[in-house]
């Protein structure tokens, strides 16, 4: 059996697809037709930090960060904990917008005001909401590649 792609964790949605529909033309046998992966199917989120609940625009997100198996999710000045593994959020998202720069943070692209290479040649992405999320090595070439004209 011939090797048609190479995918790393965490598996993006698009990019899986367009790996298995490589080996659908290679080798139409070997892949049933996958199912889509579930994403969230409105605009808004409802998020719920102990008493206090919100609707929540998912363009308003700017950051989820990972805090054990909860996730921090940060909007409109709000950092509620929400009682999801940011893996399971994260597979609910649009890959288009939000963007895993580390294994704790997923920053929404649409927020992202600029980028600055530090000392030992990683990313740090600030935020218009004046945050600063570093981006790890492992992370760096695709969120370069994701932003950038150049291949």
């Amino acid at each position: 059996m011939a090797s048609f792609d190479y995918l790393l964790k965490p598996i993006h949605p698009d990019r899986l697809s367009r790996a298995l529909e490589r080996v659908r033309r290679a080798e139409p046998q070997l892949v049933a037709s996958a199912p889509a992966p579930p994403r969230h199917p409105h605009d808004r989120v409802f998020v719920r930090d102990g008493e206090r609940c919100w609707l929540v625009s998912l363009p308003a997100i700017a950051l989820l960060e990972a805090e054990g198996n909860y996730t921090r999710v940060h909007f409109d000045g709000n950092r509620p904990l929400i009682r999801a593994a940011l893996q399971s959020v994260e597979e609910r998202l649009d890959s288009a917008t939000f963007f895993r720069v580390s294994r704790t943070h997923i920053v929404n692209l649409r927020f992202v005001e600029r980028i600055e290479l530090t000392v030992n040649d990683a990313y740090v992405v600030h935020l218009r909401t004046g945050q600063a999320v570093p981006v790890s090595r492992r992370h760096s070439r695709r969120l370069r590649d994701t932003l950038s004209w150049e291949r």
